[in-house]
């Protein structure tokens, strides 16, 4: 998915190179985060790409389907690599028609196992998010707000190409009266009795229709703090059986 960047791809490069990439992206600065994104500290960025006045400009707009591609100038190239936490600049080639840059990334990066950490000591397990990505801006909305429907779109779509719909098979008979209401909330089809709520692009709203939906479909009552502890359907299941509103047996739940 184009601009969302799996945790374990964070840091994790000495070199990255960059070539006539940069004008293919609607901001040429996201472009430019993701590669120090990828890159460890100290790591070195070669970006190549065309200028401005490029005669293959035109060449570019028509293999992106007729948009005008964005093609900084050397000095704008130099301010979007500082911008994106790049120093040490230094120019190993220019003509009129491209630019080979050398930079490198900051001294310090984010890998997912410094934020594994971090969120490890400010969240139970149960809200502790089971994948990360990055992206390398928030789309706002036309009201200038952060576009939340866009990058749940965007998450989502990263998701379903990282685990399969079938990734643990068929669901059991069981099961499959409370995944029913599971995938009307989520939108999506539910094949892992093992799988997140959250994980699955569920968030605590979610989660609150969710248990209404358990509620006026299955006739069974839970509390969310007891759901986000077990926040997977199996672990929903039996919280259902651990309450005593509800048994699961010969597939009906």
């Amino acid at each position: 998915v184009e601009g969302v960047l799996p945790a374990e791809h964070w840091s994790q490069y000495d070199v990255v190179i960059s070539f006539a990439a940069l004008h293919s992206y609607a901001q040429p600065g996201d472009g430019l985060n993701l590669a120090h994104a990828l890159l460890k500290p100290q790591g070195r960025l070669l970006l190549a790409d065309l200028l401005r006045d490029s005669p293959l400009r035109l060449v570019s707009a028509a293999l992106l389907d007729g948009r005008a591609p964005v093609l900084p100038d050397a000095a704008e190239l130099v301010r979007l690599l500082g911008q994106s936490g790049f120093s040490h600049l230094e120019c190993l080639w220019q003509n009129p028609a491209m630019l080979l840059l050398s930079a490198r990334a900051a001294d310090e990066s984010l890998t997912a196992e410094s934020l594994d950490q971090w969120l490890q000591q400010r969240l139970p397990q149960a809200m502790r998010p089971e994948h990360l990505w990055s992206v390398p801006r928030l789309t706002l909305n036309v009201n200038g707000k952060i576009d939340r429907a866009r990058l749940h779109a965007s998450l989502s779509d990263a998701l379903q190409r990282r685990q399969p719909n079938n990734e643990d098979g068929e669901l059991s008979a069981e099961l499959q009266p409370l995944a029913a209401c599971w995938e009307a909330i989520l939108g999506r089809p539910v094949r892992s009795a093992q799988a997140s709520f959250f994980s699955l692009g569920g968030d605590s709203l979610l989660a609150t229709r969710l248990l209404a939906s358990v509620r006026e479909q299955l006739g069974a009552s839970l509390r969310m703090s007891d759901f986000y502890l077990q926040p997977t359907l199996a672990g929903m299941a039996a919280l259902l059986v651990h309450s005593g509103e509800v048994a699961i047996e010969e597939g009906v739940l």
